[in-house]
């Protein structure tokens, strides 16, 4: 699937927003599968057997496609929303402070709030 179409199937008003993160991927029992994005998406590119199985090299070649027309997307948006990829941390410094660490990836932004990281709550 090239990202034009898939761009355009996200904007599609037929399908809950986010209900593929309920997926417990029994499509034939689903209810929902006319309003999923993610079961479109299945159903238009893994319409050749062979990319349907796992053990199958056509599988891993779709998939392979897929991982990088998302990252690509990934790098398109961040770079709209001004976001350096490359200054994220791949190795970070466990001295540098959640405030450091979000500044350098976020300098325009003035709140930074320490809590809103936080798993144990405000």
């Amino acid at each position: 699937m090239n990202k034009e179409r898939l761009k355009e199937m996200t904007q599609d008003k037929r399908f809950i927003s986010g209900i593929y993160n309920y997926c417990d991927q029994w499509c034939e029992r689903c209810t929902q599968t006319s309003r999923c994005l993610n079961h479109a998406m299945i159903e238009e590119e893994f319409t050749d057997p062979e990319t349907q199985d796992i053990r199958n090299e056509a599988f891993w070649t779709k998939l392979s496609e897929i991982f990088k027309d998302t990252l690509d997307m990934l790098k398109e948006r961040a770079l709209s929303e001004g976001i350096d990829l490359d200054a994220l941390d791949t190795d970070p410094d466990p001295s540098r402070t959640a405030e450091e660490a979000y500044r350098k990836v976020f300098p325009w932004r003035k709140g930074f709030s320490s809590t809103r990281f936080r798993s144990d709550g405000p």
